[in-house]
């Protein structure tokens, strides 16, 4: 129980820096999402696609960093929080380089902790949000926003991460998608993580969020609601007798998103309708205090009435993880 009592200490009392990066090599069968046959229908017209527009596999590199620092008020437990994320996925084949994606997120605000209101290791966030990405080396968009957050230990064993966020994302047109701007307007997501200890080194974890995107053209408007759930288990080393245990993580869920309008260039008379259904798996194996290796296995296959954005994708990689 020691383990476990440390673990939840931890999370509920984070230090004032921490920061993670973790690259991988990545192969995907499906890189670009692209349908699985070149015969397509539109608007009740059989069409046939280049080899470019159907589903490519391809190797990448990726990298993930994250950064967190908190800065103490002196008063009552209350923060300054600020977070940084850095995503970033580049493609070795030339012609998968143009969905090379780069994303950066900045949020800045303050935190409150709640005992004072007898809400015990509970802490309530508000935060500004800056979004940066870039999609082929190329300006994709940019997007403010807000957020408000709730994290909560209270419960026995339990963790609730419950949050709110808002941002007006806003689009550039480029060569390569000049009708871009269209796809500009508010995206707001409510969702929430629940995760329950059965034991110190067991943990169950159900998420579910609902997402509006507003957007300047209807048939790029749409809900989406998502569920899904997932264990991880950390176990002694069966190979070896070694210091630090490993962790076996397994989650699957579905996507399910429909838009407002039909997308006159695909079909005059429905909206699409898309259905993902996903699965993953991956092992966290400490090599060090700090460091990690990560295989991973994901499958993702989506179902939709627009047989264009039909796709199926394996994905495998395996990746390096240090902790600061």
């Amino acid at each position: 129980m020691q383990l476990y009592i440390q673990q939840l200490s931890l999370a509920a009392d984070p230090p004032p820096f921490s920061a993670t990066i973790f690259s991988a090599i990545r192969y995907e069968t499906n890189a670009n999402f692209g349908p699985g046959t070149n015969s397509v229908t539109l608007n009740g017209i059989d069409f046939t696609l280049d080899d470019q527009s159907v589903g490519q596999p391809g190797w990448s590199a990726l990298n993930i960093g994250t950064l967190h620092y908190s800065y103490d008020l002196k008063k009552q437990g209350d923060k300054i929080e600020f977070d940084f994320l850095a995503y970033s996925t580049a493609y070795f084949e030339n012609e998968l380089q143009d969905i090379d994606l780069d994303f950066f997120e900045f949020t800045l605000g303050p935190s409150w902790n709640l005992k004072r209101w007898g809400w015990d290791q509970t802490r309530l966030y508000t935060y500004a949000i800056a979004d940066l990405a870039y999609l082929g080396y190329e300006t994709y968009f940019t997007a403010p926003g807000a957020g408000i957050r709730l994290l909560s230990f209270s419960a026995e064993r339990s963790v609730l991460d419950a949050r709110v966020e808002t941002r007006y994302r806003e689009f550039n047109d480029t060569d390569l998608l000049p009708t871009n701007s269209l796809r500009d307007g508010l995206q707001t997501r409510l969702g929430a993580t629940y995760s329950y200890y059965t034991s110190p080194g067991f943990v169950i974890t159900t998420q579910g969020y609902v997402q509006r995107e507003d957007a300047s053209a209807d048939f790029y408007s749409d809900w989406e609601i998502a569920l899904s759930g997932g264990f991880a288990w950390t176990f002694d080393n069966f190979l070896w007798q070694g210091q630090y245990p490993w962790t076996w993580q397994l989650g699957g869920g579905i996507i399910l998103r429909n838009y407002d309008a039909p997308d006159p260039t695909i079909n005059f008379f429905e909206s699409e309708e898309d259905e993902t259904w996903w699965a993953r798996t991956a092992v966290v194996i400490p090599v060090a205090e700090t460091w990690a290796l990560v295989p991973q296995v994901e499958y993702r296959d989506q179902k939709s009435n627009y047989d264009i954005r039909t796709y199926d994708d394996l994905i495998t990689l395996l990746g390096v993880q240090k902790r600061f």
